[in-house]
């Protein structure tokens, strides 16, 4: 189970590694916990290894599907309403921002993705292949 907990966190400290500026540590450490959890439904349910480590996959890809349409509605907010939606804490007001370099969360993606797996892994597992 070990394995599957480092699998989830090492993708995501990959790229903290590469860019730190990008994605902040805690997001590393967030998905050490939900490794966790989708590696012992892997286990505990199923147990089998390789399917645990299918539930891990599913789960940071989840995560990241989620998080990319959180992205863009978040985006698409800031460009076309006026209103300061999810502000980013990196701005300063004196200059405008790009919106590509806006700070979007990644923990609540992460979140809802092995919430799916934790609650639904069959479902999971019928759907991926």
């Amino acid at each position: 189970m070990q394995l599957v907990v480092l699998s989830g966190s090492l993708f995501l400290f990959v790229f903290h590694f590469l860019k730190p500026a990008a994605m902040g540590f805690g997001d590393v450490k967030l998905a050490i916990v939900l490794g966790l959890h989708t590696g012992w439904v892997g286990t505990a349910f199923f147990d089998d290894t390789r399917t645990a480590f299918r539930l891990a996959f599913w789960a940071v890809l989840g995560g990241m599907f989620v998080f990319l349409a959180f992205s863009l509605v978040v985006t698409a907010l800031r460009r076309f309403v006026s209103a300061d939606i999810l502000p980013d804490p990196l701005d300063d007001p004196d200059e405008a921002t790009p919106l590509h370099h806006a700070a979007v969360p990644l923990g609540p993606g992460l979140t809802v993705g092995a919430l799916m797996v934790v609650l639904y892994p069959d479902a999971v597992l019928a759907v991926a292949p």
